[in-house]
């Protein structure tokens, strides 16, 4: 893989968890929706400067991994 290809892959990836942040953060009430559109428009410039786009599938297969049960291990 090249590598503006990993590139874009990470790029993309970016996005799609920055958005998923900012929409967990309004529907749970951690943020105003004038708060989100702030962000929104602050991704939205990071999109058009690094030339991103995602398909609704990529933006909704982000989200959070959450273990109860982990524990630290020490080095």
């Amino acid at each position: 893989m090249s590598k503006n290809t990993l590139t874009a892959e990470y790029n993309r990836r970016q996005v799609a968890q920055v958005h998923f942040c900012i929409q967990y953060m309004f529907i749970n009430g951690f943020m105003s929706s004038a708060e989100a559109d702030i962000f929104h428009k602050r991704l939205r410039k990071y999109q058009d400067k690094h030339k991103v786009t995602l398909t609704r599938a990529q933006l909704m297969s982000a989200g959070l991994v959450y273990n109860d049960e982990a524990k630290v291990i020490n080095e």
